[in-house]
C-alpha cells in the first residue's frame, strides 16, 4: 500500500493547481479581456473585470485552499525522508535538520500566503458588489470611476506583496530536494539510500523550481515575455513533476520505513539481551552506528 499523505497530497496539488490554472485561463480568454483597457484602468472595463471574477470566485477559492492543504500535507512525508536517511539522527544532523526546517517554512509560509490571498480576493470581491466605486469627488454627468481604478491598484499591490511570501516555496523547494540528492548519494544504506533516480529526479524538479523563482520576480522587467515562461514552468512543475515525484515517494516510503524499523528492532538493549549477557562489539551494539562504543569500553580491570 502507498503512503496515505503522499498520495493525498499529490492529489490536492494537482486538483488545486488544475482549479487555479482553469481560473486564471478563463479569466485573461474572456472575450471582453482587453490588456489595452486595463492598463489604462478604464474604468467601465475594470466595473465588467471585476464582475467576471465575482462569476470565478468559487473556483479560486477552492483551488487556493486545496493548495494551501496539499503544502501541509506533504511537509509529513518530507519530515519521515529526512529522519528515515539521517538514520534516526545518527548522520549528517545538519543536512537533515535543513530539510526538515525547510520544509516546515515552505509549508507554513504557503498555507498563510494563500489563506491571504483568499482573503484579499473576497474582501475586494466584496468592495465591488456593496461599494458605491463609480463616482469620487467627481461630476455626476460624468463619472470619474476613481473607486474601480483604487480597488484594482489596490488588489494589486495586495497581491504583488504575497507574491514575495509565496515565491519563497519555490527557493525552498529547491533546497529541500538538492539536500535529498546529497543525502541519497552519501548513503546508500536502505530503499531511499539506493533510489538515485528518484532523488535525480527530485533535484531536477528543484532546478526548475529555481529558475521559476527567478522568473517570477523577471515578469516586473518584461511581463509578456516572463510571465508566459514562468506560467509554463509552473505548469509542468505542479501539475505534473512534482505530483509525480510525491507519487513514486508513496509507494518508497512504507518499504523504507519498515526496513528501518525492522534495523531499529536488532538493537539489543544495552542493560542485556535477556540472558545476563550484554552486547561486545560496536556493531553488536547499534547496527545503525558503526561508531557505538561496546560496554567492555567501559569496564575498569582488576590488578
Amino acid at each position: 500500500m502507498p503512503d496515505f499523505t503522499c498520495v493525498l497530497a499529490a492529489l490536492f496539488l494537482f486538483t488545486g493547481n488544475l482549479l487555479l490554472t482553469i481560473w486564471t485561463g478563463i479569466e485573461k480568454s474572456r472575450p471582453t479581456f482587453d490588456w489595452d483597457s486595463y492598463k489604462t484602468l478604464d474604468p467601465t472595463f475594470l466595473e465588467e473585470h471585476w464582475h467576471d471574477r465575482n462569476d470565478l470566485n468559487g473556483l479560486h477559492l477552492a483551488g487556493s485552499f486545496i493548495i494551501a492543504l496539499s503544502w501541509i500535507l506533504m511537509v509529513v512525508p518530507i519530515l519521515q525522508v529526512a529522519y528515515i536517511l539521517s538514520n534516526g539522527g545518527r548522520r549528517a544532523l545538519w543536512l537533515h535538520s535543513m530539510m526538515a526546517v525547510l520544509a516546515i517554512s515552505a509549508g507554513v509560509t504557503e498555507f498563510v500566503a494563500r489563506l491571504m490571498r483568499v482573503g484579499g480576493f473576497n474582501t475586494s470581491n466584496w468592495i465591488q458588489k456593496d461599494f458605491y466605486l463609480d463616482n469620487w469627488a467627481g461630476s455626476e454627468s460624468d463619472p470619474n470611476g476613481v473607486g474601480w481604478k483604487s480597488l484594482e491598484v489596490t488588489y494589486q499591490l495586495q497581491s504583488g506583496m504575497i507574491l514575495w511570501v509565496d515565491g519563497w516555496e519555490y527557493f525552498a523547494l529547491f533546497g529541500i530536494l538538492t539536500l535529498n540528492l546529497i543525502s541519497v548519494r552519501g548513503s546508500r544504506v536502505g530503499p531511499l539510500g539506493e533510489e538515485m533516480c528518484w532523488a535525480g529526479m527530485g533535484f531536477f524538479i528543484g532546478c526548475l523550481s529555481l529558475v521559476d523563482f527567478i522568473f517570477l520576480f523577471l515578469r516586473f522587467v518584461n511581463w509578456d515575455t516572463y510571465n508566459l515562461v514562468s506560467i509554463i514552468f509552473t505548469i509542468m512543475i505542479r501539475l505534473i513533476l512534482l505530483p509525480v515525484w510525491l507519487l513514486l515517494l508513496g509507494f518508497k516510503l512504507p518499504v523504507a520505513a519498515a526496513e528501518y524499523a525492522e534495523r531499529r528492532a536488532m538493537v539489543p538493549s544495552t542493560h542485556g539481551n535477556g540472558n545476563g549477557s550484554v552486547p561486545t562489539s560496536p556493531k553488536a551494539a547499534d547496527p545503525l552506528s558503526p561508531t557505538s562504543p561496546s560496554p567492555g569500553d567501559f569496564t575498569i580491570g582488576e590488578d
